[in-house]
């Protein structure tokens, strides 16, 4: 239950909904992010923590100097 009710929390947000539908696409990096919504780094970065505490999206690191994001269910589990 308490997932559940995180997770609508985390989607209560209209910038969180765009950012989901934006990484329904693709990975991308906060930066494209910042540049899809129009809103400043901190306040991606804030929407991201919610996004990743509520299990909805998941840190991808391809490189030591980037942090990418991908929505939870285009992971493909073996």
């Amino acid at each position: 239950m308490r997932e559940c009710i995180n997770v609508m929390k985390a989607l209560s947000d209209p910038n969180r909904v765009k950012m989901i539908k934006l990484l329904q696409r693709r990975i991308l990096y906060v930066c494209n992010i910042q540049r899809a919504t129009g809103l400043a780094q901190s306040s991606v970065s804030k929407h991201l923590k919610i996004l990743r505490d509520a299990g909805l999206i998941i840190l991808y690191l391809p490189q030591q100097m980037f942090l990418g994001f991908i929505y939870r269910h285009m992971v493909q589990y073996n």
